[in-house]
């Protein structure tokens, strides 16, 4: 859920900025060329830069979210311990080094 609503969010600030900057640029070019608007062109638009900021600091934030959460995941698998109590350890026949 969490990767369609990315996704969706995406999408809905690429038409945005597309909007904004499609008031400014003059260049008519097909709706094709125009979607890939983000990654060759410059924002001349204040609001279009600002809105693409907040976006780059929401996709950071997920990003080590993600990070973060699967790391812990990986490393809490490791850290289990057989060990279920004191009569489990006597039972073990296992040396214990203080």
């Amino acid at each position: 859920m969490m990767w369609f609503v990315t996704g969706m969010f995406f999408l809905v600030v690429e038409v945005v900025v597309w909007t904004l900057e499609r008031g400014i640029n003059d260049e008519e070019a097909p709706l094709e060329d125009n979607l890939s608007l983000l990654s060759e062109e410059s924002t001349l638009s204040t609001l279009g830069c600002f809105l693409l900021i907040i976006w780059m600091s929401v996709v950071l934030i997920l990003n080590s979210s993600y990070t973060a959460s699967l790391t812990s995941i990986l490393i809490v698998e490791q850290l289990s311990s057989h060990v279920k109590g004191i009569e489990s350890l006597i039972a073990s026949d296992v040396r214990i080094d203080f």
